[in-house]
């Protein structure tokens, strides 16, 4: 148990202060608490249980019994509700005591019974938390009987019956608090904390005496607290070279490691020296012949090569920020970015350029601009550090993509950050393998470029087979690799070892602890972080080196601040979960011709300081819960919007909702995200505008539609067709009631299977899409249960090691349905067994058996 007290002018202030709103004291100490656990809850509907005596009856006063009741308080602490006014918000709680209190008469086993609350051994049903009120007993600590003397025993230890018991008393000697509580929950640590809150609060509540008075001036904090949760956690300061570009960063080292390998992509190398001068010949081309100059946006629509990496480079030292394009992402995408960016000249590649024929603007193509003529010197240009090195395009929940603006500044920031913990050096080689549209490409390119290492580049057949992608990182002897969970997951499928010491990095999504165990098993010499961090500060904000089984976001890089704030942008105690907002040198410009969504976003700050070195007048509000772990560690919690991360891609399932109801086929839609085949996946639910008679053909219908506006990743997974939406009791659709996908719904009627091809398909099936094994019909698809393109990496590789052939990712997107896909596997199988032709000698010469055996070998 844990003991506090306030002394005896704060309860007559109190006392005064019940007086004056018109409500009992314990209506006072009933509101401050519920506003405390508020406070350290982060939530706004707070349940109390109290018990009363039950005797309304005036019959019943003379009986001796037991007639006790328990009474459930539920009280709204949103501030919004009650207008921020300490009048309304009491108010509020009076209402709920006179409510309560009419109807004390009805037994709490009937009100149990009646809303079927869930029973459950491990705490009590309706309330955790026990409000109890002491009489004189309590107040005065001594009573007297005839013939007997009582005084209040202290016990240090108690049977505790709920969560926590918090006993209150006011009284005009002065208030007494008493918590007894779950030791198996809470440290005494954090009551003390509790108490110490409460006693703040009520000293505040006593202190106020004009109706006007906010509730969001109650603070729990103390200064010390303040002191710390702003500036203590925050003490990130580190000087860095302010003055340099990105590109400036890369040219010290052609200085200083001219012939040091900089690039390595398959076959092809590049050094230094030799990246430094085609990037600045591209750079003279790109300022004397499109104008090419500070904040000046190109597009980059490239496939994976060094002329990609030539292409950033050439950008960046003509002083211009780059705007990464994917070519496989749908045309009405593609046209919304570069309208959006108002690109006028784009670099692309002749086998990709097609998807931008409906571009008006300058198309460059790398692999046959001639820029020899131009000088290979450093390009002068008026560039500064505040001025945009990229713009990448992440989901929006308006419906559209929004472009998110990083200077040079805040780049260079993060580079010297990451490097106080990595120490990369020119020793390394740096695995190239994230899009350069997803912004953890940054980490990659100028960690290496920026510290003499050399980027080893991944092909796109490599990213997407981990046979490969192991082969590489071990040819290459790579000593630094980043990737998403779901990747390492993949590597870890297919039994990825190595003793060769790394440096891994895990982000852009949670870390799975069967992920982190299997990379701490499968790779002991390696170390081992956390990742976090959005787009719209630069990359990653926070590391964790992970040394245990505890996944954590670590703590802030250099000049990063962090603050957990409420919903009223207030401090949140120590251990409470509350919003990230992030400010520091790594904050992002804003949203590229959004300044509504840039206001809402990236706001005040708060905790300014002027004199603080890397205080920033503005902080980016995350969306991302988190809370302070008992070690100062940052610990996720969850998503307070509805934006989510699969695979890494950030994705704002409003915008997919958008999309969808604007398809004809819809009336209306929601999307959520199911952990479903052992990830995360989109499931769409949709009520269609007519009846549907096949709701498989009208799934792939919508998936088909969808996938003209949408890139693939943002396509749900799953589309399952709803008659009427479940609604809430205040007519709200009812998220949780939606159906959970069944994959005998999904696929339609049963067909065995007959083949051995089929046989075993059908179990790969099972285990990957997590389907009851002996269910999976051949004529499923596999894209309709829930594949998608991370699984099929999976599924070939799982082919591959139990059918002994090879197929790939392609043939399975070309023949979805398992009957298709095991005829691919039993031609193939047919084909590997086929005797081998052998060339005939003929005067000393090879020649073939015919002429169909010459047309195969050419």
């Amino acid at each position: 148990t844990v003991a506090g007290h306030l002394p005896q002018a704060s309860a007559k202030r109190l006392l005064d202060v019940a007086s004056e709103h018109k409500i009992t004291p314990f209506m006072l100490l009933h509101g401050a608490l519920s506003l405390l656990l508020s406070r350290h809850s982060n939530t706004h509907d707070i349940v109390i249980g109290t018990p009363v005596a039950n005797r309304l009856q005036a019959e019943l006063e003379p009986l001796v019994g037991f007639f006790v009741n328990t009474l459930v308080l539920r009280a709204d602490t949103n501030l919004d509700t009650h207008n921020n006014q300490l009048s309304d918000y009491l108010a509020h709680i009076r209402q709920v005591h006179l409510d309560a209190q009419s109807n004390q008469d009805v037994p709490f086993e009937q009100l149990v019974e009646r809303l079927k609350a869930p029973r459950s051994a491990a705490h009590t049903p309706l309330f955790q938390i026990m409000m109890l009120t002491g009489g004189d007993f309590e107040t005065d600590g001594e009573l007297t009987l005839p013939g007997v003397d009582m005084h209040a025993y202290q016990a240090d230890l108690v049977q505790e019956k709920f969560d926590l018991t918090v006993s209150l008393n006011i009284s005009e000697q002065g208030v007494r608090l008493n918590w007894s509580y779950d030791v198996s929950l809470f440290t005494q640590q954090h009551i003390e904390q509790l108490n110490d809150h409460m006693c703040r609060l009520l000293e505040g509540m006593s202190a106020v005496s004009s109706e006007e008075n906010s509730l969001s001036d109650l603070s729990v904090l103390s200064k010390d607290e303040i002191g710390h949760l702003v500036f203590n956690v925050n003490d990130t300061y580190m000087d860095f070279a302010n003055d340099k570009c990105i590109h400036q960063l890369f040219e010290q080292q052609v200085a200083a490691n001219s012939e040091q390998l900089a690039v390595i992509f398959d076959n092809e190398k590049i050094t230094y020296q030799q990246l430094n001068q085609k990037a600045n010949q591209l750079a003279h081309y790109l300022i004397q012949n499109h104008q090419v100059g500070p904040d000046t946006l190109v597009g980059l629509c490239v496939e994976r090569s060094i002329e990609m990496v030539i292409g950033i480079m050439g950008i960046l030292k003509a002083g211009g920020a780059y705007v990464p394009l994917d070519s496989s992402y749908p045309q009405d995408r593609l046209s919304y970015m570069y309208e959006n960016a108002e690109l006028e000249v784009v670099l692309s590649q002749t086998q990709v350029a097609n998807v931008l024929s409906g571009f008006d603007g300058a198309v460059v193509s790398l692999n046959e601009v001639n820029c020899s003529s131009y000088p290979t010197s450093n390009p002068t240009t008026a560039l500064t550090t505040s001025n945009l090195a990229y713009v990448i395009y992440t989901s929006g929940s308006t419906g559209k993509p929004k472009g998110v603006m990083l200077e040079h500044l805040s780049v260079v920031n993060f580079l010297e950050g990451v490097q106080q913990n990595l120490s990369v050096s020119a020793d390394d080689k740096v695995l190239g393998l994230t899009s350069i549209n997803f912004d953890i490409h940054v980490l990659e390119l100028y960690l290496a470029f920026s510290h003499g290492a050399s980027l080893v580049l991944a092909s796109e057949p490599q990213k997407r087979d981990p046979l490969q992608l192991s082969a590489l990182i071990e040819d290459k002897q790579v000593t630094l690799a980043q990737a998403t969970p779901s990747t390492w997951n993949m590597l870890i499928d297919i039994n990825w070892q190595s003793e060769q010491a790394m440096t891994v990095l895990c982000g852009g999504e949670a870390l799975p602890l069967q992920v982190l165990s299997a990379l701490q098993t499968n790779l002991p010499n390696s170390r081992i972080y956390n990742m976090y961090g959005p787009t719209e500060t630069t990359v990653w904000s926070s590391m964790a080196l992970l040394e245990n089984h505890d996944i954590h976001l670590g703590k802030p890089i250099a000049n990063t601040q962090l603050y957990l704030l409420d919903d009223n942008q207030q401090l949140v105690p120590n251990g409470t979960a509350g919003e990230l907002y992030i400010g520091g040198d790594g904050l992002a410009r804003g949203y590229l011709n959004r300044p509504d969504l840039t206001a809402e976003r990236f706001i005040e700050n708060p905790f300014y300081d002027a004199n603080k070195p890397g205080s920033t007048t503005l902080i980016y509000r995350t969306g991302d819960l988190v809370r302070y772990q008992r070690d100062g560690n940052l610990g996720f919690v969850g998503r307070a919007d509805d934006q989510v991360k699969i695979r890494g891609f950030r994705i704002e399932l409003g915008e997919v909702e958008s999309q969808l109801e604007a398809l004809d086929l819809v009336d209306s839609a929601f999307v959520a995200a199911k952990a479903l085949s052992g990830s995360e996946q989109l499931v769409g639910y949709i009520k269609p505008q007519n009846s549907v008679l096949d709701t498989t053909d009208f799934a792939s219908n919508v998936k088909t539609l969808l996938g003209q506006q949408l890139p693939e990743y943002m396509v749900p997974s799953i589309i399952m067709v709803v008659e009427n939406w479940p609604l809430t009791p205040n007519g709200k659709v009812d998220k949780k009631a939606l159906p959970q996908p069944d994959a005998q719904a999904l696929q339609g009627e049963y067909v065995a299977p007959e083949t051995a091809a089929e046989h075993k398909l059908t179990d790969i099936w099972a285990q990957l899409l997590n389907i009851e094994s002996g269910s999976v019909s051949i004529t499923a698809n596999f894209f309709d249960l829930g594949g998608h393109s991370l699984l099929c990496i999976r599924l070939v590789s799982e082919i591959r090691r139990v059918c002994a052939v090879e197929v790939s990712v392609q043939s399975i997107f070309d023949n979805a349905t398992l009957q298709d896909l095991a005829l691919v596997i039993e031609q193939s199988t047919q084909a590997a067994t086929r005797p081998v032709l052998l060339a005939q000698e003929l005067e000393g010469e090879k020649v073939p058996l015919s002429f169909a055996q010459q047309r195969l070998w050419f």
